[in-house]
């Protein structure tokens, strides 16, 4: 889903991703992987949740906060409920998917979330 809000001469565009695992024999996903972003002018923020092993491992509430860095590539950094801090990422916007691709995974503490993840609209 897309929302779009024009305000004040800025844009602000609502959307939800998500990619999901293959499924175990119950149906229950190996892991879902959603984003929820809002984008105010070349900013981006927003929070992530990542579900793992089949539903047992969940880091989410996740925020998520960057900049763009060229036509639909962002730099973005966030942090896990596990504690890790000062992550960093590329969101890329391309062919109505989104790429998430992680540069440095969060320090100090533990986190969950994948390296590498194609995400649809949802």
């Amino acid at each position: 889903m897309i929302t779009v809000n024009s305000y004040a001469e800025k844009l602000e565009i609502i959307s939800s991703w998500f990619d999901e695992g293959p499924s175990n024999d119950e149906g229950i996903p190996l892991y879902v992987f959603t984003i929820n972003l809002t984008q105010v002018d070349h900013k981006l923020i927003g929070e992530y949740c990542y579900v793992s092993n089949y539903g047992k491992r969940d880091d989410c509430n996740n925020p998520i906060r960057g900049k763009k860095i060229s036509t639909g590539l962002y730099q973005v950094d966030f942090n896990s409920s596990f504690g890790g801090k000062n992550g960093l990422a590329e969101i890329k916007f391309l062919d109505k998917k989104m790429y998430w691709i992680v540069h440095r995974f969060p320090r100090y503490g533990a986190y969950s979330i994948p390296k590498e993840s194609t995400l649809v609209l949802d």
